[in-house]
């Protein structure tokens, strides 16, 4: 039959997937705290098996599925342990996925795809418009409906500078604005936020326009 070590066991094993699909540096605590309580709970159960009169190590010896569920749980908090530590991805493995999403948040105005524009939104995004910035997901998306209403792209971008905090959670991508063109003609500048999951959102976005100073000679 289930015993209660076969459901602890169980929710190990789902905890221990649910970490690494969903690894993030909110859930790595939170993960590591769920291993450790469970392994309490494990070691109650079998000190409780021997302080009554042996029972635990006489069932040890006739049971050796019992024995070998012991060892599978503990090679799963190993490995648990060690996947979330893995999966944490490094600075610059970072920075590439906060350009390649806004490359691939650029790709929506050109494939005049509003939708998958709207799906980079943070709920809570702000975009500077003119003198009253544009605040929430619904509120940026209808605004720039516009903008993707005629067959041609009215403008692009692309980023040049990206760069990442050492936590993992924010990020800043700039870079030119052009005309059908090509020709700058702005500057833009965004705050991505990398959500639970690993997504990553934006959160400020704002243009300034490119400067045509002359040249000092």
């Amino acid at each position: 039959g289930i015993t209660t070590q076969d459901v602890h066991q169980e929710r190990l094993v789902t905890n221990g997937f649910r970490i690494q699909q969903e690894a993030s540096p909110d859930h790595f605590l939170t993960g590591i705290v769920q291993i450790i309580n469970l392994r309490r709970v494990y070691v109650r159960m079998f000190r409780n098996h021997i302080d009554g009169g042996g029972r635990g190590v006489s069932m040890m010896q006739r049971n050796p599925v019992t024995r070998s569920k012991q060892l599978a749980l503990i090679c799963m908090t190993l490995l648990v342990a060690f996947a979330v530590s893995a999966q944490e991805p490094d600075p610059e493995s970072l920075r590439q996925q906060v350009e390649d999403t806004e490359r691939a948040f650029a790709k929506t105005m050109a494939d005049r795809d509003h939708d998958a524009f709207t799906s980079f939104l943070a709920d809570e995004t702000v975009f500077f418009a003119g003198e009253k910035p544009l605040r929430g997901k619904q509120v940026v998306a209808n605004a720039w409906k516009p903008f993707f209403e005629k067959p041609e792209a009215p403008f692009s971008w692309e980023p040049v500078t990206v760069v990442v905090l050492d936590s993992g959670t924010l990020a800043l991508s700039s870079g030119p604005v052009r005309d059908p063109a090509g020709k700058e003609v702005a500057k833009f500048n965004s705050i991505w936020r990398r959500e639970t999951g690993g997504q990553w959102k934006i959160v400020f976005d704002k243009g300034s326009d490119s400067c045509n100073c002359p040249v000092e000679e």
